[in-house]
């Protein structure tokens, strides 16, 4: 075999086993394409179980405040004004025991609080002598989901530091918590309720109900704060 040959012999076996880099790099790019549309698309997916959770988790308040433009007025009223199929009773029977109510509206959807099932959230509504809507509460149950003492915290809420008249917005600044459940009622006034619990220097648990009332001008009128007396709850 002359040189000229052995070195193109040489140079097809060189070629066989480095191949072009550029050749590489080139079935790469359809690969990462993929894998960046496979991620937007997640994204995507996830954005829109994110909003429509939003959505559900925010159906109950809005109800209530569209029922507070109903107080005073008849549940045939206040069902042609907001589209609201208002229900005489609920099926869950363990309603009853959380609140008085003549009227409800609730979630589809459940949740398990202390291993009791209930709707994520309920609206009641209470009437007057003459059948007219007096009072609208809305319950966010699923708030208790993980812990049906409420949201845990390293010291209790000091409520001297809520001054009547103060806004609702430095309220909340002090509070830093979600309501429980909101309270309309037809003198004018908004109750929120807070449930909470922290552990002692002892380590025990002490569960707290903190409630705040405002004006239609959202000024605090009322502050109450009630220690549930926990170890009773449970040994009683």
């Amino acid at each position: 075999m002359e040189f000229n040959e052995l070195e193109n012999v040489q140079n097809e076996v060189a070629t066989k086993k480095t191949p072009d880099k550029k050749a590489k790099k080139n079935n790469k790019k359809p690969l990462l394409i993929m894998i960046g549309a496979s991620l937007i698309v997640i994204l995507i997916v996830l954005l829109v179980f994110f909003i429509v959770g939003l959505i559900k988790g925010n159906e109950g308040k809005k109800l209530a405040d569209d029922l507070r433009g109903e107080l005073g007025k008849s549940i045939e009223m206040a069902e042609k004004n907001t589209g609201t199929v208002i229900k005489l009773d609920s099926q869950n029977v363990m309603l009853k025991e959380i609140i008085d109510y003549d009227r409800i509206c609730e979630s589809d959807s459940t949740v398990k609080v202390g291993g009791v099932e209930v709707p994520e959230w309920a609206v009641f509504i209470s009437l007057d002598g003459n059948d007219k809507i007096s009072s609208v509460t809305y319950y966010d149950f699923k708030s208790l989901k993980k812990n049906w003492k409420g949201v845990k915290v390293s010291e209790p809420i000091d409520n001297t530091t809520i001054a009547y008249n103060m806004t609702k917005k430095e309220a909340d600044k002090i509070i830093s918590l979600a309501p429980l459940s909101v309270t309309y009622s037809n003198d004018d006034t908004a109750t929120y309720l807070y449930k909470y619990y922290y552990l002692d220097e002892n380590g025990n648990e002490q569960v707290y109900r903190l409630s705040v009332t405002y004006s239609l001008e959202d000024s605090v009128r009322g502050i109450s704060t009630t220690e549930i007396d926990y170890m009773r709850f449970i040994f009683a």
